[in-house]
């Protein structure tokens, strides 16, 4: 073997060391039909309070050709910037609950589906604001000289025209607010 030859040979041998396996899984993948799965569709953001958000997404119509393995879960305060929360759920459930969060916040979401071989891109965004955290309170307050002929309501952090229901031997007595 000559001189050119053998360098030849040797830049063919570290190529095929260095490339083959990365070609190889990816003709072998391509050659039996499994590729990234579509993301996810429908997502959707539920504030259930001042803490959580609930997320509920449909799987995607086309996996790829291998089955789905988990969801990628990603959450933004800006819309823009995204943080991943769960890298992989290693679950198929289409829900997930966002807790430990901020009062009063706009969060936005987006999921990717994942199989075997890739994650997809992310799904439409979804959006949701946690509620305040300050609840609405009641005081009741009897009339202790005459028992029985006086209740005084007060509360604060109701909303304009709030009613307020209250009953006495089961007749029920509606009043709404003058605030």
């Amino acid at each position: 073997m000559d001189k050119n030859h053998l360098n030849l040979w040797l830049v063919a041998t570290v190529f095929l060391v260095l490339f083959a396996p990365v070609i190889s899984n990816q003709v072998v993948n391509a050659q039996i039909g499994i590729l990234p799965p579509q993301p996810p569709t429908g997502l959707s953001a539920t504030t259930v309070s001042s803490s959580q958000i609930n997320l509920s997404w449909t799987a995607p119509a086309n996996n790829g050709g291998s089955a789905i393995t988990g969801y990628k879960i990603e959450r933004s305060t800006d819309g823009v910037t995204f943080t991943t929360i769960v890298a992989n759920s290693a679950s198929t459930s289409t829900t997930y609950s966002d807790t430990g969060l901020d009062a009063s916040t706009a969060y936005t979401y987006r999921v990717s589906a994942i199989n075997l071989i890739d994650t997809s891109s992310p799904s439409n965004t979804a959006s949701a604001t946690t509620s305040s955290g300050a609840g609405s309170t009641i005081s009741l307050y009897t009339n202790t000289a005459n028992v029985g002929t006086g209740v005084r309501v007060t509360g604060t952090n109701f909303s304009p025209r709030s009613q307020i229901t209250l009953a006495y031997d089961g007749t029920p007595y509606v009043s709404n607010s003058t605030n």
